[in-house]
């Protein structure tokens, strides 16, 4: 939904491609590894729409390329303790 109503803005798109990391005492019901999917399963699903980019890693520290950008929208769609917390501290540095 997002690629569609996006238009031909960019959309930056941050995954380890390979599930979750390891959990922490606050993550209870996930294990490391959960929600594996390819990086070249999610470009060929997303083939369709432009201006699609992709990092793959951990963020934050695959956010380099875009640590001066603002942004209109973003949604961080996360399930671990930590990784909400990095993706909130990026999210809010001035």
């Amino acid at each position: 939904m997002i690629c569609e109503a996006k238009g031909d803005r960019p959309l930056h798109l941050f995954d380890t491609f390979e599930g979750l990391p390891p959990t922490s005492r606050f993550d209870s019901g996930f294990q490391a590894g959960q929600y594996a999917c390819s990086l070249d399963s999610v470009g060929d699903y997303l083939k369709d729409f432009r201006n699609v980019q992709f990092y793959k890693g951990h963020f934050p520290m695959t956010g380099e390329p875009i640590k001066s950008r603002c942004f209109s929208f973003v949604h961080l769609d996360v399930d671990l303790f930590e990784s909400t917390l990095a993706g909130l501290s990026f999210s809010t540095r001035g």
